[in-house]
Formats: structure tokens, C-alpha cells, sequence
């Protein structure tokens, strides 16, 4: 395979077996690149450089006919007008995918000042969602993206608009008076549910060779408490929601790209982000013995073109898992108060993103899936907070392997 970075940021670019540093944005330069060959047992990483011109608008940095898939997620109600909307729905996506915390049902803020959810009723936190929902869809930036012609928007949750890091099932108070604001709301805008009553759902663009699946993360998780091991059955999906990935993943063709859509992070770097001792983060470190039987699963059958999507860090990145040879594409926040990554590193980091707000994730589908490019676009900083910034780029060519 081959990998081509396009770096124009103040970040660091990894890849498994080296380290390159980006030069600063703030450095005059055109532009920087990495190529990074694949072959069989490792990777063989050699450097060039690229000169390209600075593209004046986003829509230049695509070609005519590829299929373009926006995603991101985390807007706080306190920053509004959600400028980044604006910027997204002038990239010429053909779908965006809102991958979590549209609302921040338990955070303290200037207008909605609650401290304690606990202290309301049911018909209280019911009102309590309903305004943070209405009030949302009355941002302009977001009717702007919503009225697009060109993009359609699709939703998933995460755990705010439950509570944070929620892991107590669909039998509690909380989770059917969330869950019923969300429907109302949020779900009747998705693509049908692949089985009534549930919220994940997939979509697809069989012209560009691409499928994805958008994962529930939080409606069948097992406590985080629960010990994780093979015994337990400790789970992020849920028995029903694991088996209906795999048949997804084993009905799609070798040379479709599988894109699988999670509201959390994939990979253990976020078990590094500490507050008081103790992670912060809720993703699939947490659950590895389920995140391997899904890696294993894709390994067992062959599968090739399998790209990861997920969010809620408000940090950006790119992870390379080399055993199971997966990218993972993790992109937040859209609008809402960035964090720093945490020192410590785990596994392959082969690009970070520090400090920013106003980011989204872009996959460009060339036609018959011949190629993928991942782009981390951003609404450009200033007091206009107008126009596009591209802080980077890596295309992926596809591959389908070898039989066993």
C-alpha cells in the first residue's frame, strides 16, 4: 500500500517505525509530506516533500465525482453561533455524520445553570432536554447545513445527552426519558434502524464502493465497572448489536470500504487522559476484550478496506493498530472546549491534533472505491471565524488481501 501525508500543520505525523515533526504553521511553507509504504510484515517509511499551492477554498482540495463523508462531534450550548456548520456545509460533503454530544444535558453552564440532575423529576429533565434540543436546531449555522441541498446530516449520540459517560442500560429513568427526547429530536432524521427499536443504522454509496455503520455505544454497554475479561461478557454493543456488525461486515464486498462509526475513541490512548488518577475518557480501552473480538473477526475473514471513525476527545488524531493493519480517524470538537492530548503514548499515534475547536473529519471516496483520503479540516480562527483550513491529509489505496 501506499500512504501520502500532507501535513500543513503545528502537530506531529508518527508512523509505527519513526517520527516525523511537522514545521509550525506559523513557519513559512507551501507544504510537507510523508510517504509510507505497507509491505506484508511491516511498514517501510520514506520522506519527500510535495509543493502544492494554498487552495482558497476547501472545494478545491477534492475531485469532481469522489463521494465526500463529513463527520465530528461535541458542540457546547455556550458557544454559540456554531460557525463550523457553516464551514461544513461549504465542503461539498454528501453526508454528515454528527457522531455525539449535540447537547450537554449534565454540564453547568451560563443559561442553563443545574448543577444537579438528580434533583429534577422525570417531567423536569424531560423539559430540561426538550429546551437544550429546541434551542440547538434554532442555531443558524445549523438550519444553514440542515437546509443544504447537497448534504444530508445523520445523528448518533454519545453520552451527554444522557449523562456523562452513561453505562446503566435501557431499564433506568434516565435512558427512557433521554432516549424519548432523542427520538423525538434527533433519530427520525438517520436512515432507518437495522432492527425496530434499536438506533444504529448503516448507509451506503455503492458508485464509490463505500458502506458504513453507525454504532450505538452507550444504549446496551456494560457498566465500565465490570471486570473485563472473556468470562464476564462485559460489552459495548450489546450480544444483538456485535452479530449484526459482522453479518454488515461479512455481506459487503472485498473491495467496499467498511467504515465503522463510534461515538468514542477505538484506540488506549485515551486511557493515558487522567483526571484526579483516574481516566476520564469512556471508550474501547475500557472494553478490549470486545474491541479484539471485532478485530479478530476482520482478521478471521480476510476483510480489507475496514476504516474506524470516532470522536468525543476533543482532541484529533490518527491511530494505526499494525496487528490488525486498521486506521482509526478520531476528530473532535466541533465546536465546543478543545483538550490537551495526554503525554503518555500508546501504541502507533501517527498524527495529533492539539488545542483546536471548529474541526471535522472528511473521507473523499474516489469512484469504484480505488482510493480514500481522510482530510482534518477546520473553520479558521480569528474574528471572522470564516473560510476553511486544511491542517491535514493522508490518502489510502486499497487493498484487498491475500487468501489465508
Amino acid at each position: 500500500r501506499t500512504h501520502i501525508f500532507l501535513g500543513t500543520c503545528n502537530c506531529e505525523l508518527r508512523y509505527p517505525n519513526g517520527v516525523v515533526q511537522c514545521m509550525s504553521s506559523d513557519a513559512p511553507m507551501k507544504s510537507f509530506g510523508v510517504a509510507v509504504i505497507a509491505v506484508a510484515a511491516g511498514l517501510i517509511a520514506k520522506e519527500f516533500v510535495a509543493k502544492r499551492e494554498a487552495a482558497e477554498s476547501v472545494g478545491n482540495f477534492v475531485d469532481e465525482g469522489e463521494f465526500l463523508l463529513a463527520f465530528g462531534s461535541c458542540v457546547h450550548h455556550d458557544r454559540r453561533p456554531w460557525r463550523v456548520f457553516d464551514t461544513i456545509a461549504e465542503s461539498r460533503a454528501d453526508v454528515f455524520v454528527f457522531m455525539g454530544d449535540f447537547i450537554y444535558s449534565d454540564w453547568s453552564n451560563s443559561s442553563h445553570g443545574l448543577d444537579d440532575l438528580t434533583k429534577l423529576t422525570e417531567n423536569e429533565y424531560a423539559s430540561h432536554l426538550n429546551q437544550l434540543y429546541t434551542e440547538a436546531f434554532e442555531d443558524s449555522s445549523l438550519k444553514n447545513l440542515m437546509n443544504s441541498e447537497t448534504t444530508r446530516t445523520y445523528f448518533m449520540w454519545d453520552d451527554h445527552e444522557l449523562v456523562d459517560n452513561y453505562d446503566m442500560g435501557t431499564e433506568t429513568a434516565t435512558y427512557a426519558v433521554s432516549r424519548k427526547a432523542f427520538d423525538e429530536h434527533m433519530a427520525f432524521r438517520n436512515p432507518p434502524p437495522l432492527r425496530e427499536g434499536e438506533l444504529y443504522y448503516t448507509f451506503k454509496d455503492e458508485d464509490h464502493g463505500f458502506s458504513a455503520f453507525v454504532l450505538d455505544t452507550h444504549s446496551h454497554r456494560s457498566p465500565v465497572s465490570t471486570p473485563d475479561t472473556k468470562d464476564s461478557g462485559k460489552s459495548m454493543l450489546g450480544k444483538v448489536q456485535l452479530q449484526e456488525l459482522k453479518a454488515w461486515m461479512r455481506s459487503q464486498s472485498p473491495e467496499t470500504w467498511k467504515v465503522i462509526v463510534s461515538s468514542v475513541m477505538w484506540n488506549d490512548y485515551g486511557e493515558e487522559a487522567l483526571e484526579n488518577g483516574e481516566p476520564y475518557l469512556d471508550g474501547w480501552a475500557r472494553y478490549k476484550i470486545e474491541r479484539q473480538d471485532i478485530f479478530n473477526f476482520i482478521k478471521s475473514e480476510n476483510m480489507d478496506n475496514v476504516l474506524l471513525l470516532s470522536a468525543d476527545a476533543h482532541w484529533s488524531g490518527v491511530y494505526y493498530f499494525e496487528d490488525e493493519e486498521l486506521y482509526e480517524f478520531s476528530v473532535s470538537p466541533l465546536a465546543s472546549p478543545p483538550l490537551e492530548p495526554p503525554l503518555v503514548r500508546t501504541g502507533a499515534v501517527l498524527f495529533q491534533q492539539k488545542g483546536r475547536e471548529g474541526v471535522f473529519g472528511r473521507l473523499s471516496f474516489a469512484p469504484a472505491g480505488a482510493n480514500v483520503t481522510f482530510q482534518l479540516l477546520a473553520t479558521k480562527q480569528g474574528e471572522e471565524q470564516q473560510g476553511t483550513e486544511e491542517l491535514y491529509r493522508v490518502q489510502i489505496s486499497s487493498t484487498v488481501r491475500a487468501g489465508p
